[in-house]
């Protein structure tokens, strides 16, 4: 049975174009690019600031230094919420959705006591309210981190305008922009934003990396280091530096950089020809998130009267989701957050969807659908 691979938001395939420019930094340039003693090290540095700099120039950063390599947006939003958390002698509130990925929320409950949350509302659709946003900003408020996409039901925050009020209040702002990246092209010159999080495995490269993004030197001095040794990366993350995971993230913005055009509207193709199979075959469905403001290589939908565990059950060649791929077994809080009925969390199912699918596979897949709800349903 071929498999069939949708499930593009909880990781992307790596793309040979990447592997094959990082292969020689594992074979042949393999030095510690902090011996500048060493000729294999001294060209590992190159390597390494090269790679950075690339980055820092499409997302239009001030300087390459105001980067730090991570091993993905996980390290990189518990890097800055401790970084937060740490240079405040006082409990301190911190700003942020219901909706967040874990790796937000649940570093926010470890604090304790040292941490006041207050969460903005959100509408049916995931988006938050910014009128909410500005009621809840104190004089105390020490940060403002919300997501530039949703990892579960796609929904895209206005994130330059929540940029903009946060600065209005003299207040940082962070955005896990993980699933946002692929997607639309931030540009930190023209928008407020002080901090971005990403990982290398949702751009089509290797797991295992990402980066924490600061917007200029002022954004970067907040950042107290968590991992202490030898002082790579100016002090702010010790540890021998992953040099073929920062040519990864290089070659992956590159290829952003030269493709999103194309690769938007074929992610858009695909999204229309799933949706325009269960339109014409009449098939009832709930489609969680926004309709317009989201990312098109996500459908996270529940068909009337399936459960996902059923229709997975049913679809044993697709690799499909039933929601973020790092609460496998657990209720969404993402839909809980949404108020969904429960009829509608327990049947949604999370298809992603990117550079590689191919528009007939999508169309077979909603075929398949179409074919499992008659059979219920019969």
């Amino acid at each position: 049975m071929k498999q069939i691979y949708f499930d593009y938001n909880a990781t992307t395939p790596v793309d040979k174009r990447i592997v094959d420019a990082v292969i020689p930094y594992f074979l042949e340039s393999f030095g510690n690019p902090s011996n500048s003693n060493s000729p294999h090290g001294r060209e590992a540095n190159r390597a390494f600031k090269k790679a950075l700099r690339t980055v820092a120039d499409y997302f239009s950063v001030e300087s390459s230094d105001d980067i730090i390599l991570t091993s993905g947006a996980t390290e990189s939003n518990n890097l800055l919420l401790h970084s937060i958390v740490d240079a405040s002698e006082q409990p301190c509130r911190i700003i942020t959705t219901k909706i967040e990925h874990d790796s937000i929320l649940k570093t926010l409950e470890a604090f304790g006591d040292r941490v006041v949350v207050d969460f903005v509302e959100n509408d049916a659709n995931g988006l938050v309210d910014l009128a909410d946003l500005e009621r809840k900003i104190r004089d105390d408020t020490a940060l403002i981190t919300i997501m530039g996409a949703n990892n579960e039901i796609g929904t895209i925050q206005p994130i330059a305008e929540i940029a903009e009020i946060a600065h209005r209040h003299n207040v940082p702002f962070h955005s896990d922009a993980t699933q946002l990246i692929p997607h639309q092209r931030i540009n930190l010159a023209e928008t407020e934003i002080d901090y971005l999080s990403l990982s290398g495995h949702k751009i089509y490269a290797p797991k295992g990396v990402g980066l924490l993004i600061c917007r200029n030197d002022r954004a970067l001095s907040r950042i107290r280091p968590q991992i202490m040794g030898g002082g790579q990366q100016n002090g702010y993350r010790s540890g021998t530096i992953n040099v073929p995971g920062a040519v990864e993230i290089a070659e992956a913005i590159k290829l952003l950089d030269a493709e999103m055009e194309q690769e938007t509207a074929h992610k858009q193709a695909l999204y229309d020809a799933f949706f325009a199979v269960l339109d014409q075959q009449k098939i009832p469905y709930h489609l969680n998130g926004d309709p317009v403001n989201r990312i098109n290589g996500n459908i996270s939908i529940a068909i009337d009267g399936l459960t996902s565990i059923r229709l997975l059950a049913m679809l044993p060649e697709y690799s499909i989701s039933t929601g973020s791929a790092c609460s496998t077994g657990k209720k969404s809080h993402v839909l809980a957050a949404l108020d969904c009925p429960d009829s509608i969390v327990s049947g949604t199912i999370r298809i992603g969807f990117g550079r590689f699918s191919e528009q007939k596979e999508i169309e077979t897949l909603a075929n398949k659908i179409a074919d499992i709800y008659r059979s219920v349903h019969s």
